[in-house]
């Protein structure tokens, strides 16, 4: 299965992923005129041991667990608004924004997995033919654990908004304005804000 993400700077224990069987994955999808509709889930044992003890105690094994919805819904013309929630146990290792699987439970004795929530919004809307943008927010979120350090990922927030242009067939060329902030386990917090520009060429399949 795929690696638990325990964090070494929040596990007073010693704690390290100890993963034995592979993640158990399940898709549905349904497609109309207006759109499609999306459910995906995932089971996955994830296991712990620590690192510094004879017998490798306390130790342990939890079942993680998510459940993911999806939509991208026809407006008008061309434009598509995109929805995606996510929700689980011990799934932050299949999250970009960060965030562990494990913690340190609240009396010391072991590792809990952390309940994860995730949610994105996203307008694709077309100017013209050749001229199109996207604008949107997601955030991600993690419920600590009381002995997980303070700089511990809590939540993660991103937004963008760009402007793109496809002047031939196979180039597409855009600049794209992002904000993203950080949050951690005491509360404290960062943003950013930065430009890209790309320049993208489709050369198409070689026959």
């Amino acid at each position: 299965g795929k690696i638990s993400d325990i964090d070494p700077d929040d596990n007073p224990l010693s704690i390290q992923s100890e993963n034995n069987l592979p993640d158990l994955t399940a898709q549905w999808r349904s497609s109309c005129d207006w759109g499609h509709v999306q459910l995906a889930d995932i089971v996955r044992s994830v296991g712990f041991e620590t690192a510094n003890t004879a017998n490798g105690n306390p130790s342990g094994e939890e079942t993680g667990w998510g459940l993911n919805g999806s939509a991208s819904i026809a407006v008008t013309g061309r434009d598509k608004l995109h929805l995606q929630l996510a929700y689980g146990e011990g799934i932050a290792s299949y999250i970009n924004d960060g965030g562990s699987d494990l913690a340190p439970n609240d009396d010391l004795t072991g590792a809990e997995l952390l309940p994860l929530l995730g949610a994105l919004a996203y307008y694709d809307h077309y100017w013209s033919e050749k001229w199109s943008s996207s604008i949107g927010y997601s955030y991600t979120e993690v419920d600590n654990t009381n002995f997980q350090d303070a700089g511990a990922f809590n939540k993660g927030e991103y937004a963008s908004v760009n402007l793109l242009a496809t002047p031939a067939k196979n180039i597409m060329v855009g600049g794209e304005l992002l904000w993203g902030k950080r949050t951690n386990n005491d509360g404290s917090s960062g943003d950013a804000v930065r430009f890209q520009f790309t320049v993208k060429y489709n050369f198409g399949s070689v026959l």
